[in-house]
Parts: structure tokens; C-alpha cells; sequence
């Protein structure tokens, strides 16, 4: 499933098996969000819940 679809079934799953001081690594951007807007957001939201990207 693309980042073009709004509900991420993979990336949400992932999401809530986090705990906190997790890193939360992907092998591509383009994962993660399609536009620097959104991996900004993407990062953003991670940050909140007290994780690293990696």
C-alpha cells in the first residue's frame, strides 16, 4: 500500500507497537511520506510520542 492511501494499516500497526525510546526505522523516505510536508509531519508526530527515526 502506497503513502498516496490515508489509512496505512502497516504503518499504524507499527505506530502502535512502539513503545517509548523505540526507533521506528525505515528503509526509504518515500515510506514514510510523499512530500517533505509530510515526513515533516511524519517526524513530528514520532517526536511527540517520544521516539527517534531512524
Amino acid at each position: 500500500m502506497g503513502t498516496r492511501e490515508k489509512i496505512r494499516p502497516e504503518y499504524n500497526a507499527a505506530l502502535a507497537d512502539l513503545r517509548p525510546a523505540d526507533t521506528l526505522t525505515v528503509t526509504m523516505l518515500d515510506r514514510l511520506g510523499r512530500n517533505m510536508v509530510e515526513l515533516i509531519t511524519s517526524a513530528q508526530g514520532l517526536a511527540e510520542r517520544d521516539h527517534r527515526d531512524g
